[in-house]
């Protein structure tokens, strides 16, 4: 799972967006360039079981969202604001495409941690 948003995924019964069951049969899931954020029932933001996060993803850490009042907001705008942490944070993945969730150029620096680039 490479450059994605988790945020306010609070389900009652699991805990939080990421779960793997028998990962012991499974291989570890791989992270990197994640934005996790506000994922669990208690807030603890607890979401990467059965994973191996990479340390170019950003979690537990207010991520500075445009608008987003820590509570799920139909509309909510998850990019990030230019002094979010998570700028720059990420590692730029030759495996992958350089754009964002919305076709904009990560362009040669450091990526953001996320789905999407501060422009």
């Amino acid at each position: 799972m490479f450059n994605s948003t988790l945020a306010d995924n609070q389900p009652s019964d699991a805990p939080g967006a990421v779960a793997v069951s028998d990962s012991d049969k499974l291989p570890s899931i791989i992270t990197r360039n994640l934005l996790l954020w506000n994922n669990s029932a208690d807030g603890d933001g607890l979401v990467c079981l059965g994973c191996t996060l990479g340390s170019d993803s950003l979690q537990g850490e207010d991520p500075l969202f445009v608008v987003a009042d820590g509570s799920r907001v139909d509309g909510a705008d998850y990019r990030i604001r230019s002094s979010s942490p998570a700028r720059n944070g990420a590692k730029i993945l030759s495996i992958l495409e350089q754009w964002d969730f919305f076709g904009n150029d990560r362009g040669g620096g450091p990526w953001d941690s996320g789905a999407h680039e501060f422009q």
